[in-house]
């Protein structure tokens, strides 16, 4: 895709993302589920607004409807996208639109880490009656393994992830 199309993409979902409407938050997450799997230069840009969306979709709890539930399935399959990346590129750090800012890798790491982790907390398995949040933990469960065995792989393991989300 030419980079003139990817700047309006990235132009009209920042839009969209800092609307502050939640019904446009949540279609903008549950179509743009799989944005990260592109290989579209640029992209990298929206990941710090993603994972603040991110995280207010999860620590909402009012709306118990099915949108609200598939707002959160498709949250959770964002960052189970978004595990890889800041190994992927290291230490590279990502630019904050509209600020003179960047965020470091690992700052991206951990407020993804942070996030799956906080969906579990939020919404335990076992602990709901209803099967609808049966999806969106399955989702979360499975980006935990893959936490773990992506810190598990490495020749220094970072342990205290596991400890520090017992």
């Amino acid at each position: 895709m030419p980079i003139g199309y990817v700047a309006h993409m990235i132009r009209i979902i920042t839009m969209a993302l800092n609307s502050g409407t939640e019904s446009t938050i949540g279609t903008v997450l549950q179509q743009t589920k799989r944005i990260f799997a592109l290989d579209y230069r640029g992209l990298l840009v929206l990941v710090p607004l993603y994972l603040q969306r991110i995280r207010e979709v999860l620590e909402h709890k009012e709306g118990k409807d099915l949108y609200a539930v598939k707002t959160k399935s498709a949250a959770m399959s964002i960052l189970g996208s978004l595990i890889c990346v800041p190994d992927h590129y290291g230490k590279y750090e990502i630019p904050v639109m509209g600020k003179a800012e960047s965020v470091p890798m690992d700052a991206v790491k951990r407020h993804v880490y942070d996030s799956i982790f906080l969906a579990l907390e939020l919404y335990p398995a076992g602990t709901s009656s209803e099967h609808k949040y049966l999806k969106f933990v399955s989702k979360a469960v499975c980006c935990v393994t893959v936490v773990i065995y992506q810190e598990a792989a490495k020749d220094s393991c970072n342990t205290e992830i596991i400890k520090v989300y017992r």
